[in-house]
């Protein structure tokens, strides 16, 4: 009794903690003790071989209903409720669940999923900082295999006479024992190692809590652009583009739109970490690029939106508030 009571508060704990913050990032060191928690599900976003044990993948390419003339079935959202509701049941995921996302490109697949998670009206998704090699890090076995990993490499290695074959392939052996007893232990395995899917489960979609607020389309896009033309300085709106390609919103409509920005996503992240900068870093620099949390920012990349997404979810880590999404790409655009 006693056991199931410490069990049932662990996951409390850990439920509490998801939820403690307003921010859509989950540092490592939290999501490391969530790993396998009931009704907590790990989804790696992409085509990752190693993901963190017990996770599933979701195709990132698979969230975007766009066809060959840039014509989006559902604008804004990406993709059709419908279409994403199947395709997250076929995953084993339901509407109730805490949903912890990650990738390997810093966070910008994942920043994706959540913007179109959260618009459909999930209660529960969070960001992982640094992905599934900041977990590994954290994880003891996973530094002791590698040690194994590395003396058994070193013997390969090394020129070594007849006489102290059998010897070192003696060392071998044990260092096999060792690591085959460590592997189904580790926190990052191969993809094989997902959960097994649970096909009978149902998503459930709730249209009374969709959330377009912060997607636009192309219309909202071009009106708003027209505004900051119209208006300059004084407009109480601001495009900001995410992909350097400013000169096809900027010239599109004749002459230079002069309160559009420029920011590179690769200014929103610490290479060596493989994560988003700190919440500081990335305030001030959007306070010296020139945005104002006061007007409302119009997000796009004309070389898709996943982009746009991780520069909102930077933008509202940040304290900005008033962010909206250009849901399309340059195929939608063009179509004007």
């Amino acid at each position: 009794m006693k056991k199931n009571m410490l069990s049932f508060l662990a996951i409390l704990l850990t439920s509490s903690l998801l939820n403690a913050t307003e921010s859509y990032l989950l540092e490592p060191e939290v999501a490391v003790k969530m790993i396998n928690r009931k009704n907590i599900q790990f989804l790696s976003i992409g085509k990752e071989k190693n993901i963190i044990v017990g996770s599933q993948r979701v195709d990132i390419d698979a969230l975007f209903d766009v066809d060959v003339l840039g014509n989006m079935k559902c604008e804004p959202f990406v993709i059709c409720p419908r279409k994403l509701k199947k395709y997250l049941e076929k995953r084993g995921i339901t509407s109730d669940q805490e949903l912890i996302l990650y990738d390997s490109q810093y966070g910008i697949n994942s920043a994706t999923l959540y913007a179109v998670l959260k618009a459909i009206g999930h209660q529960h998704v969070k960001v992982l900082n640094g992905g599934y090699k900041s977990i590994q890090k954290l994880d003891p076995n996973q530094e002791t295999y590698d040690k194994y990993l590395k003396e058994k490499k070193l013997i390969f290695s090394q020129d070594n006479n007849d006489s102290f074959k059998k010897q070192l392939m003696n060392k071998v052996e044990s260092l096999n024992d060792k690591l085959s007893v460590l592997k189904p232990l580790l926190l990052i395995q191969k993809v094989h190692t997902g959960r097994i899917l649970d096909l009978n489960k149902t998503y459930n979609l709730d249209r009374s809590k969709f959330n377009f607020d912060s997607l636009v389309d192309r219309d909202l896009l071009k009106k708003a652009v027209n505004r900051v033309r119209e208006e300059g300085s004084e407009s109480n709106t601001s495009i900001l583009d995410a992909c350097s390609m400013i000169d096809i919103v900027g010239n599109r409509y004749g002459s230079y739109v002069s309160d559009v920005y420029s920011i590179d996503w690769k200014e929103l992240v610490n290479t060596k970490k493989k994560s988003l900068n700190s919440k500081e870093l990335l305030e001030k620099m959007f306070i010296k690029k020139g945005l104002s949390k006061e007007k409302d920012i119009y997000v796009y990349c004309m070389e898709g939106s996943q982009k746009a997404f991780f520069m909102a979810l930077a933008l509202d880590e940040s304290g900005y508030e008033k962010v909206k999404v250009f849901s399309g790409d340059w195929s939608v655009w063009r179509r004007e």
